[in-house]
């Protein structure tokens, strides 16, 4: 009685997701265990039948009494204890059956739950706790499966005159009940694995396209960038070369007159000046002709120094943070 005490809750407070620092839930978690051990006495001078009805209620109570310290909402604490109750049930079950075959079967009944309480809370620690809460997530769900299976527990657990006479005489339903039970939680662990799995695939498969997207852009910007820089490098030369023809001539005020115009047109096309860094504006400057092309509005506000720091000297000043 006392390590099925003790394995029930802790397994329900393996479920459940805490409120409150480790401490606090460690001071809970023995003043329920204290509570269970009190509770005991009374048992002890009661039959089998009588012991299984208590244990129930007095978990349901208390999963009701434990609900502040813990941060699920009430359907979801209702789908916690209700799992906590079909895995105690079937704890139950099982060892007491599994205990009938073996020598001393009182005893074995006693090791059988430790062994099966501890393997579930393992198993739930280590590898389920995580999926498991997704499962709790998504309560809406499979609260009406896990209901059912309860149901079924209670209907053999609590309508029966004697309980002892019920697990031995309906060993074969109740235990086809815990392979549907077993069965039903699995595949819906199952599908939430594999559901999860699919939208992550399509998570990475979308941030692909939009990488794809946006380096097919940069790529474009590039390609513009290279034109404009091979326009202005076509305008330079002509404008040496109009000089030269001007020098060549001898006609100064015709040079000055065009170094003048010159002049004007250099101010008015570097009148858009975004950011301090030449690089940048140059391919803001881009994407303002390609804007204007397709007239649409063009608007920047930028803030970017003329240098940039190197990667290696911002890696090793990240570093030098951490």
């Amino acid at each position: 009685m006392l390590f099925r005490s003790i394995g029930t809750t802790l397994l329900l407070f393996v479920l459940m997701r805490p409120k409150y620092e480790k401490k606090v839930m460690r001071i809970v978690f023995l003043c329920v265990c204290l509570l269970n051990c009190l509770s005991i006495f009374f048992c002890i001078f009661s039959n089998y039948t009588i012991v299984t009805r208590f244990s129930l209620l007095f978990y349901i109570v208390t999963g009701i009494f434990l609900k502040p310290f813990f941060r699920d909402s009430w359907p979801k604490w209702c789908f916690n204890v209700i799992t906590m109750m079909n895995i105690f049930a079937s704890i139950v079950i099982l060892s007491y059956n599994i205990s009938l075959m073996l020598p001393y079967p009182r005893y074995a009944n006693i090791v059988l739950r430790v062994i099966l309480f501890s393997a579930v809370i393992f198993l739930f620690m280590r590898f389920l706790r995580a999926l498991y809460q997704k499962v709790v997530e998504r309560w809406n769900v499979v609260l009406l499966l896990a209901g059912a299976i309860f149901l079924n527990y209670m209907y053999y657990l609590i309508l029966s005159r004697d309980i002892v006479r019920t697990l031995s005489n309906d060993f074969v339903p109740l235990f086809l009940l815990i392979v549907l039970s077993f069965a039903a939680y699995v595949t819906v662990f199952f599908f939430l694995l594999k559901i999860s799995k699919e939208y992550e695939l399509r998570e990475q498969n979308f941030q692909m396209q939009m990488q794809q997207k946006l380096l097919g852009s940069e790529l474009q910007a590039y390609e513009d960038f290279v034109a404009v820089a091979n326009q202005h490098r076509h305008d330079l030369r002509h404008h040496n070369a109009i000089l030269s023809e001007f020098f060549s001539a001898g006609n100064m005020e015709g040079a000055k007159t065009y170094l003048k115009h010159y002049d004007n047109s250099i101010v008015e096309s570097s009148m858009c000046r975004y950011c301090k860094n030449h690089t940048a504006n140059a391919v803001l400057q881009v994407f303002k002709h390609r804007a204007e092309d397709n007239s649409i509005s063009f608007c920047v506000q930028a803030d970017i120094p003329e240098f940039l720091p190197d990667r290696k000297s911002t890696r090793l000043n990240s570093s030098h943070r951490i």
